[in-house]
Order: structure tokens, then C-alpha cells, then sequence
């Protein structure tokens, strides 16, 4: 390893200290939002000599870093395992295929004593994951498109850049007239005796609501988990970005960056619970629980009417029954499906086979 760089391990306790002294938020390349690192140690999951990072420094400027949760885990004999959850794993461009990043990513499982859960999509890492990690649980991203945005085609279709106008064009016709008629089609299934209540955390009545529908979760559900999980305290606002010049991977800032949570109710009875972040142009759903059956459309075009009314250019859920409900009622652009894998460290002796995890399960935005 060269002798300019070295690993950093960051426990609850050091993380409050980094915090104090503003130590990895000085530089361009941050570790994540300081907003993000003091949610984390609201997580009452996370002890003060757990380990919440592992950062790789040259001459104190960050080139690496995974971020780490502490979490909790049900098993099949009615039991609970704690175990860690590696969250965020990133590398500067310039160190992409050298040995920093699998160093960094080795060194945090030993320290972790491989008690490691981890969840992917990364097809480019699948020779390295598949030697350390068994997949316990295979589930579908669905990413759904409502309108066209120029910039994501063009990431996967660079001579999408020349024809922008027409993208343009369309969204202010095509699109419009599609997202019309979508918006119509809420209005209908939503009745006047339907209505929404906001909150930014859940109370008694919310949590007895969702505590049945997630008791057989493969992460333990409390009250006091869900208002952390859901806290819009760890997303920062920046109004003015261009002069913002910090640099980070996870999820945290934007000039338009907001979780929103509801519960819908009808006849004064809950039929749902919602929680989602909007980011920019992302719908990403966090929460999706309905009653039953019987209001489960009913809770589709709750989600369907917001998504709409930020203009969202697509909604993210890696719940397969709601992507196939949304696909089946309403008009959509198209739908990009990826398959997303858990996994648990192969020297693990708890049984994780045939376990399925939910889309609230393992995921930190």
C-alpha cells in the first residue's frame, strides 16, 4: 500500500468526535452529509464502540469509504441477530481498478468480524462478491418512468445529447397528455371520503397500523426504528447548489430533497401507510403498506397522485407487486427491471437460507 494512505476505522463514539471537530467535512470529497452522519447516531441500534465507517485517506483527502449499519435481524426460531449492514461502498474515480477499494472493503469485514449483510445490484462486482458473500435473497428494482428526463437516457445513450429538443418537446406534449390522463384516473379511484394525514413521525395509532404488517419483516420493526428510518432530518437543503461544493456518494443533499410520509384514511380507518423521498426527479417509495386487498388499489393511486404531483420523472420500488399494479392501471414511458441480490458473509453459521426480505428491509436513503 502506498505510505501516503491509510484506513481509518470510525465507531459511534469517534464519529460524534469527527462530528465536534468538523474533521472529514473540510475538503471537496466529504464522507457523506454531516446531516446524514448525525442521523446515523440517532439509530439507538448502534452501540458506541460499533463501527459506523471505515474511510482511506491520501495525505487527508478521501479516496474510499464504506459506510456501515448496525441492525437487527429476525430469525426463524423466533429469535433476533444482531449484524451490520454495509450500506455505502465508494472509491474515487481515479482508484477505480486498483486495490484500494477491495483493501478498504477486507479490512471493514475483518474489523466487523464478517457479521456482514449486504444488498446489490452492481453487476461489475459479482466475481468479487460471490467469493466472500452466499445470496440469501433475490428481489426486482423497478425503476418506472413517467416522463423522459435527457440526462438519465443520456448516461445510457450518449447521442441522446443531440436530439434534447425533442425530448423537450415531448414532455410538454406527449408526456403531458399521458400524465393527464394518469392524474384522472386517481381522481376517480379517490373519492372525496378519502383523505391523507401527514406526519414526521408515526404515532400509537400509525404504529399499530403497520406493526402486524411487518412483524414477519427480516429486519425487527419498532416504532422507534420506522421514525428513524423515515427522519427527514438526515437530508439537507441546498437552495443554491452551484455554490455548495462539497462532494459525497450516498443520498443526503439536493435543492430539492424531502421524505414525505402519510397514512391514508377512509371513513376514519386507516387503509394505508406511505413513506417516500423525493429527490430532484426520483420518487423512491420507502413504506408501502395497505389494509388489505380489498384498498390495496386505493393506496396504488395514493402513491401514483403524489408521484404525479411532484412531476416525477420516475418512481423506484423494489416491491414487485406494487411495480406490477402500477404498470397494469396506468400509462408509464417504459420500466427498467434489475435484479437485486442479499447476501450474508459466507462464514455466517445462522441459517439465512430461504429467507425473504422486503422492500423496507436493508435500505438506507
Amino acid at each position: 500500500m502506498n505510505p501516503n494512505l491509510k484506513v481509518i476505522d470510525l465507531t459511534k463514539n469517534n464519529l460524534i468526535d469527527a462530528i465536534d471537530k468538523n474533521t472529514y467535512w473540510q475538503n471537496e470529497r466529504i464522507l457523506m452529509p454531516k446531516s446524514k452522519a448525525l442521523w446515523l447516531l440517532g439509530n439507538n441500534r448502534i452501540e458506541p464502540d460499533d463501527y459506523c465507517a471505515f474511510l482511506c485517506l491520501e495525505n487527508n483527502n478521501m479516496i474510499s469509504y464504506l459506510l456501515i449499519i448496525p441492525d437487527i435481524i429476525n430469525l426463524k426460531d423466533g429469535s433476533q441477530k444482531k449484524m451490520n449492514w454495509l450500506f455505502d461502498w465508494w472509491i474515487a474515480e481515479n482508484y477505480q481498478g486498483t486495490i484500494v477499494s477491495s483493501y478498504v472493503f477486507n479490512h471493514a469485514i475483518k474489523k466487523l468480524n464478517k457479521n456482514v449483510l449486504m444488498e446489490s445490484n452492481a453487476e461489475n462486482s459479482e466475481t468479487f462478491l460471490s467469493k466472500q458473500f452466499n445470496t440469501i435473497h433475490i428481489k426486482t428494482r423497478y425503476t418506472i418512468f413517467f416522463r423522459l428526463e435527457s440526462s438519465v437516457l443520456t448516461n445510457k445513450f450518449s447521442f441522446i445529447k443531440y436530439f434534447k429538443f425533442i425530448i423537450d418537446l415531448l414532455n410538454s406534449t406527449l408526456v403531458k397528455l399521458l400524465n393527464t390522463i394518469n392524474f384522472n384516473k386517481t381522481k376517480k379511484s379517490l373519492t372525496p371520503d378519502i383523505h391523507y394525514e401527514y406526519m414526521n413521525e408515526i404515532d400509537n395509532e400509525t404504529w399499530t397500523f403497520i406493526e402486524p404488517r411487518c412483524k414477519n419483516d427480516f429486519t425487527l420493526k419498532t416504532k422507534a426504528f420506522i421514525n428513524w428510518h423515515i427522519d427527514n432530518s438526515q437530508y439537507t437543503q441546498t437552495p443554491i447548489a452551484k455554490r455548495f461544493y462539497f462532494k459525497y456518494a450516498t443520498t443526503g443533499f439536493s435543492d430539492n430533497i424531502h421524505a414525505y410520509t402519510f397514512k391514508i384514511i377512509k371513513d376514519k380507518q386507516i387503509i394505508g401507510f406511505i413513506s417516500y423521498l423525493f429527490n430532484m426527479i426520483e420518487f423512491n417509495v420507502k413504506y408501502f403498506l395497505s389494509k388489505d386487498d380489498t384498498h390495496y388499489e386505493h393506496c396504488v393511486d395514493a402513491l401514483i397522485e403524489h408521484c404525479l404531483k411532484h412531476k416525477a420523472t420516475y418512481i423506484i420500488t423494489d416491491d414487485t407487486k406494487l411495480g406490477s399494479a402500477i404498470n397494469k392501471k396506468y400509462i408509464t414511458l417504459f420500466t427498467y427491471k434489475k435484479e437485486k441480490k442479499s447476501r450474508v458473509h459466507k462464514t455466517i453459521d445462522t441459517a439465512l437460507n430461504d429467507v425473504v426480505l422486503t422492500d423496507r428491509d436493508g435500505r438506507f436513503y
